[in-house]
């Protein structure tokens, strides 16, 4: 029986592009064709191609690293897929400008049309993403919200979908939700014998979010704000209600929650849940505690607690986020 014709899936290659944004969605395709293959499978794989619209065919990557791609004519026929990596290049739209009025001129014709990272500022530019949900890296979540009004942007999720655009989070989500692409086209069976090849998870543990630190937040400017955070991340499970703050660092309880959100980018109480959920996470890789200890540790107060805040955050159980990343002894230390 004659192989099926693989769907022709198109990278968009330009400068200063994150280079494993095409590498890994590329080496994910390629793996679904060997697997394909090794199950003697006459289905449809993929023909992927590494393009660009620059008149020369060595793409340097914001590292450094330099790609070889096809330069773009007109009389090529559109892919199925269109995949746009992110990079510091895609969000410099004066550099890529070329790059967003080709999206918006071609985008009605193709079938599929995917951002990785920071790719999802070209789809943004180009109108594409307009009243749609979309996800990015968290660390330019916010960013592209303020850049971008008409999109509605998520900085937690791995990645999603609205329709023929599919978005995901920063660089290694780029394999998710690529795999995700091999298991809608050919069977979460071929997805799951791509992501065993690479070593990954075919569902990311954790599903839908980025597990972004909350001393990855930015530094507070002001005084009280900064008096405010360190209390917070010094004694997690002491009592942080609005009140109790304003009055430890001297201002208004009105004030402290204006200033916080302008200059951490979150409310107190949020960042407060946050950075108790951290700690929970710590003590549950590097102890033994029980749930009901781990939850009067981090101040969030009961195991059912933090039972609920887990599957809400991370999609699994305490339980299941210890077992998969307790860390594990070292030689020489006792069972």
């Amino acid at each position: 029986m004659n192989k099926l014709s693989p769907r022709t899936v198109w990278i968009l290659a330009y400068p200063q592009m994150l280079s494993l944004d095409v590498v890994g969605p590329m080496e994910v395709l390629v793996g679904a064709n060997r697997a394909l293959e090794y199950r003697h499978d006459t289905g449809r794989g993929y023909d992927v191609r590494l393009i660009t619209l620059e008149p020369a065919p060595q793409i340097a990557t914001e590292s450094g690293l330099s790609l070889l791609a096809e330069p773009l004519t007109e009389s090529q026929p559109l892919p199925h897929t269109l995949i746009v990596p992110g990079g510091e290049g895609a969000r410099d739209a004066a550099a890529t400008a070329p790059y967003v009025d080709w999206l918006r001129a071609r985008a009605p014709a193709l079938q599929r049309i995917v951002s990785v990272c920071t790719g999802a500022y070209l789809l943004a530019a180009a109108g594409l993403l307009d009243g749609r949900k979309a996800s990015t890296h968290w660390a330019y979540a916010e960013e592209l919200a303020s850049r971008y009004p008409q999109v509605s942007v998520d900085g937690d999720a791995i990645y999603q979908t609205d329709g023929k655009f599919w978005t995901s989070a920063g660089v290694t989500a780029g394999i998710d939700l690529t795999l995700a692409l091999v298991e809608e086209d050919l069977g979460a069976e071929v997805a799951q014998l791509v992501a065993r090849g690479l070593v990954v998870y075919r569902h990311r543990p954790g599903g839908q979010t980025q597990f972004a630190p909350s001393v990855w937040n930015r530094v507070p400017a002001t005084p009280p704000v900064r008096s405010a955070r360190d209390l917070i991340d010094a004694h997690p499970a002491f009592d942080h209600s609005l009140e109790t703050l304003a009055d430890r660092v001297g201002i208004s309880a009105r004030h402290l929650a204006r200033r916080f959100k302008a200059e951490v980018g979150t409310t107190p109480a949020q960042y407060v849940q946050s950075v108790r959920i951290d700690l929970a996470r710590s003590c549950l890789e590097q102890s033994s505690m029980s749930l009901e200890a781990v939850a009067r540790e981090s101040g969030l107060g009961s195991a059912e607690t933090l039972r609920r805040l887990f599957q809400q955050r991370f999609g699994m159980t305490p339980d299941t986020y210890r077992q998969l990343h307790a860390q594990k002894p070292t030689t020489g230390e006792l069972l």
